[in-house]
């Protein structure tokens, strides 16, 4: 049952998720939205924010979703686009 919850999850938020080839392009710092705003942004799409850090030039947050699910979201700093989803187990 978990298992097609988080595949609704990762259905739901495909719409936003960049293809396997795009990654976080290295953007000027002063570009970057604040933490605050993507913390806010992930919490407007259902996330629950446990943890936020940088890596490989994306916000990566660490977050469950609404059925408790933990999950790393990879968002572009600049756009908020979301390049990567991992379901942790």
């Amino acid at each position: 049952m978990q298992m097609k919850l988080v595949g609704a999850l990762v259905a739901m938020i495909a719409p936003f998720a960049a293809s396997a080839e795009d990654v976080c392009v290295t953007a000027a710092a002063d570009t970057w939205q604040s933490e605050e705003a993507v913390k806010a942004y992930a919490a407007e799409l259902g996330f629950e924010v446990a943890n936020l850090k940088t890596e490989d030039g994306c916000y990566e947050v660490y977050a469950t979703d609404t059925i408790g699910t933990r999950l790393e979201v990879f968002f572009h700093p600049v756009t908020f686009k979301i390049n990567k989803v991992k379901v942790d187990s």
